[in-house]
């Protein structure tokens, strides 16, 4: 990925003519500089030949600043040149170096307006201590050649452009090492009932020393366990299963897909001509797909079947008219490839309760008895696990959930627990996935039970 900094350079207040530009060095085929002040020892540097400094002047305030903010990442945006300056300015104090006995000096980035510069902010930071510290040993950054200066900023330049890191020998003693990181944002909220899927080895992340709850969780994320079936085969609470999956997120470790079910439909997405465009797409693609057994299928019929799914069309009525195991092609594999490389998506069903309807009308009908069931035996196993880790421990029922919880009648606590339910099943905000992830139900029977009351419909999101 190329850096897209478009120039770096070096400030600094001098006891003459106040704030300047000692150097600056553009990146390859760059037309962004902040631009000198005519001074012929360094115009070659910038790549703004007619700009009289005019850009530096709006800006120089944020650039060599007062006492109170050096140590800060400043960035201002330039409307009239169309870039932003990100700047961390330092200064070094010394009575017996400095005529003023203080040095205040800055280095700092020139990106164009709408670039998102997080990923550079450690990068200036480090680049900025570095120097400061050979300032200290040797002065060389107040030295009045500048040549050494520059030619560390060059290599910077090139080495970010190129390889988005950088190693270079300051002097003798000092060594500058450089990496561009991408900036890491947080994911969204894990649901119980989605899939993690391995993105990269795991032994290459957690080590012997990680955290004891992951790699217990690692042990059972093989693409096909979602995480609530992950919290009840490891014995780790699904509250600690879903931070662990989301860190992983964070460390983009793993990637979340839906539970495969026979049941599911997919549609493809305008980016699956990029698995003909692309070859490294292609490659992946088979050797992923691939069933183990025999020669990799061939890249025409794969692409085939990704281009046949549509959302009226169930995986069982898929493998009856495409049969993926005769060309050797792993069709869960499949979808999960298409998944991740945002080739297909899938189509997600709500259930939805007629707008006309009260669900209060819903509770005695016998369309929904099999749902309460599954509801009540839910509800009555986890309370009865409950019961049983406070009678161990000695602990009364009441203190765990609080006095309120025991009154009233086991009733009035069964129409609570019922309505609750019966919302949290109709209510168009959980898909079906969620659902029978939370009963431990499949999708076919929890389909049936609701597609035989005409006022609950089921809405599929293309």
């Amino acid at each position: 990925m190329e850096s897209k900094m478009e120039s770096v350079f070096f400030a600094k207040f001098d006891d003459i003519v106040g704030p300047k530009v000692v150097c600056e060095v553009a990146r390859p085929q760059s037309n962004l500089s902040i631009g000198q002040f005519g001074d012929a020892n360094y115009e070659e540097e910038s790549l703004l030949s007619a700009n009289d400094g005019a850009f530096f002047d709006r800006v120089k305030d944020f650039i060599i600043t007062k006492k109170q903010l050096c140590g800060s990442l400043l960035t201002v945006s330039d409307d009239m040149t169309g870039c932003k300056v990100m700047s961390y300015p330092l200064y070094v104090e010394d009575e017996k170096v400095y005529a003023r006995n203080v040095f205040f000096f800055a280095f700092g980035f020139i990106f164009k307006e709408d670039v998102q510069v997080g990923a550079y902010e450690a990068v200036l930071r480090k680049l900025s201590d570095v120097m400061r510290s050979v300032e200290v040993e040797s002065q060389f950054l107040s030295a009045d050649d500048p040549s050494g200066v520059r030619d560390v900023l060059k290599q910077v330049v090139s080495d970010l452009s190129a390889f988005r890191e950088s190693i270079v020998s300051v002097d003798e003693r000092n060594v500058l090492a450089l990496k561009l990181k991408p900036r890491l944002v947080d994911p969204t909220d894990v649901m119980d009932h989605q899939v993690p899927v391995q993105t990269r080895r795991m032994d290459q992340f957690v080590t012997k020393e990680y955290d004891l709850t992951i790699q217990q969780v690692i042990r059972y994320i093989d693409g096909e366990r979602h995480v609530r079936l992950i919290a009840e085969e490891s014995g780790v609470a699904v509250a600690l299963v879903r931070r662990c999956v989301r860190q992983l997120l964070y460390f983009r470790c793993v990637r979340l897909v839906d539970i495969f079910q026979y049941s599911n439909s997919y549609t493809c997405t305008p980016r699956l001509v990029e698995l003909v465009e692309d070859e490294r797409l292609q490659k992946d693609c088979l050797h992923f797909v691939c069933a183990g057994r025999g020669e990799k299928p061939e890249l025409w019929r794969v692409f085939g079947m990704y281009a046949f799914l549509h959302p009226c069309l169930t995986l069982r009525d898929f493998c009856t008219i495409q049969d993926p195991g005769a060309y050797n092609v792993n069709l869960r594999r499949l979808i999960t490839f298409g998944v991740l490389h945002s080739l297909i998506r899938r189509v997600q069903t709500f259930p939805v309760l007629a707008p006309s309807v009260d669900k209060t009308e819903l509770k005695g009908r016998d369309t929904l008895a099999k749902y309460r069931r599954l509801v009540a035996e839910k509800t009555s196993a986890s309370l009865e696990h409950i019961r049983d880790a406070s009678a161990e421990n000695d602990l009364s029922f009441s203190n765990i959930f609080g006095d309120d919880v025991m009154q009233g009648t086991d009733q009035e606590t069964d129409q609570e627990d019922e309505s609750r339910a019966l919302d949290f099943l109709v209510d168009g905000q959980h898909n079906l996935d969620s659902v029978c992830a939370e009963l431990w139900c499949s999708s076919v029977d929890l389909r049936k039970t609701l597609s035989t009351d005409e006022d609950v419909v089921f809405i599929n999101t293309n």
